[in-house]
């Protein structure tokens, strides 16, 4: 019995050794693929259902342009924070959403091509249009989804922000609610298009003008110094069907 049992643990520690031994050969036939939790406020962009496929405008995108590297696709919806740190530890590959700035570099990371313009909006009630004028949205009460980028902007331009939510879906609430008199965000279209949230009216402007990229970890570069060329030759051949699905779902 005891010799039987010694055998099963040897045959246990060879499979462990095993395990080890070919799991590099899995991740590199996978591409580890990182949205964050507050892309998918916007259901044309990025549909997000837990237990379900992630499916939308965004997806679909990115598996054009990643098809040609013969890699499975793991796309995985997280934090912000927590994306930022698998992206820096070499636990993501590639960030697929990513508004340009300096602190995506600084920890080695490499901004893609830009494949889609976008503004970062503000947005009022529609009753409180006048709030959205320069020099009278500066003084107002102001949120953002947590860990926005494009905070330190928003300070440089006179604007405070006041409350930080996690959710696309909170941040249109807390608006809505009163909590805040204007919310801030990234939209792939002008702020002028965001007219209504669960039927109440808003007005919006653009305020920033940006861009989105991806952002490539300095893992993923260092593994495949060619990934990027290859990836930013894709971009602009399925950047058309990116632009076609996001005006239909505007529309």
């Amino acid at each position: 019995m005891f010799e039987g049992a010694k055998r099963r643990g040897q045959c246990c520690w060879y499979c462990w050794w095993l395990g080890l031994l070919f799991m590099p050969l899995v991740l590199a036939d996978t591409l580890r693929l990182a949205i964050d939790e507050t892309t998918t406020g916007f259901d044309q962009y990025v549909e997000y259902q837990p237990g379900e496929p992630l499916s939308g405008a965004l997806v679909d995108f990115w598996r054009c342009v990643l098809e040609p590297e013969g890699k499975a696709l793991d796309f995985s919806v997280q934090p912000v924070l927590r994306n930022r740190q698998a992206l820096e530890q070499g636990l993501m590959d590639l960030h697929l959403s990513s508004l340009r700035s300096d602190m995506g570099e600084a920890s080695g990371s490499r901004y893609t091509d830009a494949f889609l313009s976008a503004n970062v909006a503000l947005v009022s009630l529609a009753s409180n249009a006048p709030l959205l004028r320069e020099g009278v949205w500066q003084q107002q009460t102001l949120g953002v989804v947590l860990r926005a980028n494009f905070e330190r902007e928003i300070q440089q331009r006179g604007g405070q922000v006041s409350d930080r939510v996690k959710t696309m879906d909170q941040l249109f609430k807390l608006l809505i609610g009163g909590r805040v008199s204007l919310i801030s965000m990234p939209l792939a279209r002008s702020a002028e298009g965001v007219t209504r949230y669960l039927g109440v009216a808003l007005a919006g402007r653009n305020l920033i003008a940006s861009s989105v990229h991806g952002l490539v970890s300095r893992h993923r570069l260092a593994a495949d110094p060619e990934f990027m060329s290859r990836i930013n030759k894709r971009l602009p051949v399925c950047r058309p069907m990116l632009i076609s699905i996001m005006q239909d779902t505007s529309e």
